[in-house]
């Protein structure tokens, strides 16, 4: 059953035991027999307890998918967290290498840049239209807004968003490319 179906249940059950004691409490008023009346004014008090209890049964039942719906909620803005970051990390790889590709002999330049590009996600990852449209979209127009030369333009193929791992850019933060005068082994 739904909800809804137990509250309307719930509701029709009540207005039967408030039916029914309202019914055996104007009889036990009436009664001449005080036998009579102790019996119907037990009555009443099972019927005024049944109605109680289906009052908290009610009540039980709406806090509990208060709860639920906040647990839904709270899991719901979690998971788009989770997602603004994953997407945040994907299009900084992305722009990041274009970066380092342009100013790769300019280290304080790149870092500026990457400063400034973490700056302006932050900026729009605040608003829900972050995640709408494509990723490359938004690479290009913050290539554009970075001032960055169209790396196809020189026939140099882009990062394809959609080709980063979004657990690997969130775990390796920002990517560095190697430099000229990097030494790392390949070993």
């Amino acid at each position: 059953m739904s909800l809804d179906a137990d509250l309307q249940g719930l509701a029709d059950i009540a207005a039967l035991d408030l039916r029914l004691a309202k019914h055996f409490a104007a009889r036990a008023e009436a009664a001449q027999d005080d036998e009579a009346a102790n019996a119907l004014a037990r009555t009443y008090q099972r019927m005024a307890r049944s109605y109680r209890q289906s009052l908290a049964m009610r009540d039980r039942l709406l806090r509990s998918q208060a709860g639920a719906d906040r647990e839904a909620a709270k899991l719901a803005r979690d998971q788009h967290q989770r997602d603004v970051q994953a997407r945040k990390a994907q299009v900084a790889a992305c722009v990041t290498q274009l970066i380092w590709t342009e100013y790769e002999h300019e280290r304080e330049t790149a870092e500026d840049l990457e400063a400034t590009l973490d700056e302006m996600l932050d900026e729009a990852a605040a608003f829900d239209a972050f995640m709408d449209g494509p990723m490359e979209a938004q690479v290009e127009r913050l290539r554009q807004d970075l001032g960055l030369a169209d790396p196809e333009a020189d026939g140099v193929p882009r990062a394809h968003p959609s080709a980063v791992d979004p657990a690997l850019a969130l775990a390796a933060g920002s990517p560095e490319p190697l430099r000229d005068d990097d030494w790392r082994s390949s070993a």
